[in-house]
């Protein structure tokens, strides 16, 4: 049998052999796509031979030994642009590495994977302030950032921010107020993932009328009115979507993401696309919550939205039983990098964290609760209640103090409802 190894018509470097079941006979298919990722960058002044850095004062790359500085070109996002779909081709071709050569550092304490720029010798760890860390050469097999944002916030207008942050709140410890945390801030790319997508399907539930009906009371031989709830089908059609809906792209492990969400919102509209001048001598974050996991998080928070938009179209809001069947059109991400200042500290051998928008100055992170202060003003909100029921026990031999169990009872059960309040804001401070 003659041996047939048929040649494709198209670049041969295009193709590779496959197994094949036939003797004799030589199956070729398409060769997967080698990624080549390119040169690293490295930044060593052209002048004096140290190592460039971005001045977030000046928006360039700068030597802080000599002086040398040289701007860098943004090139600004347009609405549009830089935006992926969920294909396994496009995952195939995305760029991968930072661009420019650097550090990975290795936490011990909280295993976060953090990276800075090459040459730095030591370290703490922003989220845990742990001084166990490693340093490695940075990998090269995670995505590249699509698009990122600049500081606009610089180091020295963070002054007076965290101190005043540090003592809001009367729930907090009075020593709080006094400690140095500006001088613990680092400026950090963080990585987020943002989605976009429309969304529309039929939606069903059961809503909530109230009828009202005339009925005879036997007891006074009269007719009478009541009104009961009647619960009713409805239907119709949902419409809703999302545009840069933010999900963190680090493990909520590392920082909860409710400090994140407390420093929203970004300036999206300030995004340009991606460069490695922007990173260098900056620290950054490469993701370690991936594309999939994140996009399940998204979907939870579309499917929120789009129940809203489906009790927003029912007769009323009293709803039970909402079924929606969700249809997904246009959906698309892009990997980002994010401007954040961190900081952490240790309180009574706790570790709490602080974020600060890069962007806006925006702040938010965990307090310590000092539960000695919250119990002793809920116990103040029931004085006045106890008071006035032994003003009452007092002038019952006059008759009079039948009127202060009342004021009594109003007081008690408005000291209740300002308690339960108070208690509930402080749990929720405590488990941020």
């Amino acid at each position: 049998m003659p041996n047939l190894e048929p040649v494709p018509t198209a670049d041969q470097a295009q193709y590779q052999a496959l197994p094949s079941k036939l003797e004799g006979i030589t199956v070729f298919g398409p060769a997967p796509k080698q990624q080549t990722l390119q040169t690293p960058k490295t930044y060593i002044c052209p002048q004096c031979g140290h190592t460039l850095a971005y001045d977030v004062n000046t928006a360039g790359i700068s030597c802080a030994f000599c002086g040398y500085s040289s701007a860098v070109n943004l090139q600004k996002v347009q609405a549009r642009e830089a935006r992926f779909e969920f294909t396994l081709d496009v995952m195939q071709q995305a760029q991968r590495g930072w661009g420019e050569q650097r550090a990975t550092l290795d936490c011990d304490t909280c295993g976060a994977e953090l990276s800075f720029p090459s040459g730095t010798m030591a370290s703490t760890c922003p989220y845990c302030s742990s001084n166990k860390v490693n340093l490695v050469q940075a990998a090269d097999d995670r995505l590249r950032p699509l698009v990122m944002a600049g500081f606009k916030l610089r180091p020295a207008d963070l002054s007076g921010i965290a101190a005043q942050w540090l003592g809001r709140g009367w729930m907090h410890p009075k020593a709080l107020g006094e400690m140095a945390l500006l001088e613990r801030f680092t400026p950090f790319y963080l990585p987020f993932w943002s989605f976009s997508a429309k969304v529309q399907g039929p939606w069903e539930a059961e809503v909530a009328h109230t009828v009202t009906e005339t009925y005879y009371d036997s007891g006074s031989k009269s007719h009478r009115t009541r009104t009961r709830t009647e619960w009713r089908r409805e239907s119709g059609q949902m419409q809703s979507g999302v545009s840069d809906l933010l999900v963190s792209g680090v493990d909520p492990k590392r920082i909860r993401w409710g400090v994140l969400r407390e420093i929203e919102p970004f300036y999206l509209s300030e995004l340009v696309h991606y460069q490695a001048d922007l990173l260098a001598g900056m620290n950054a974050q490469a993701y370690d919550y991936p594309l999939p996991d994140a996009w399940q998080q998204a979907k939870g928070l579309i499917r929120a939205q789009a129940e809203e938009a489906a009790i927003a179209e029912a007769s009323n809001r009293n709803v039970r039983n909402l079924q929606i069947q969700m249809d997904y059109a246009d959906e698309n991400w892009r990997y980002m990098l994010l401007p954040v200042y961190l900081a952490s500290y240790r309180y009574e051998d706790k570790v709490y964290q602080v974020a600060v928008n890069g962007q806006t100055g925006t702040i938010g992170g965990q307090k310590p609760v000092d539960w000695n202060k919250v119990w002793l003003i809920l116990a103040a909100l029931f004085i006045p209640a106890g008071l006035l029921f032994l003003l009452g026990l007092l002038l019952m031999v006059t008759g009079a103090g039948i009127v202060f169990f009342p004021l009594a009872l109003a007081a008690l059960v408005i000291a209740g409802i300002v308690a339960f309040k108070l208690y509930n804001e402080a749990v929720s401070e405590e488990a941020k």
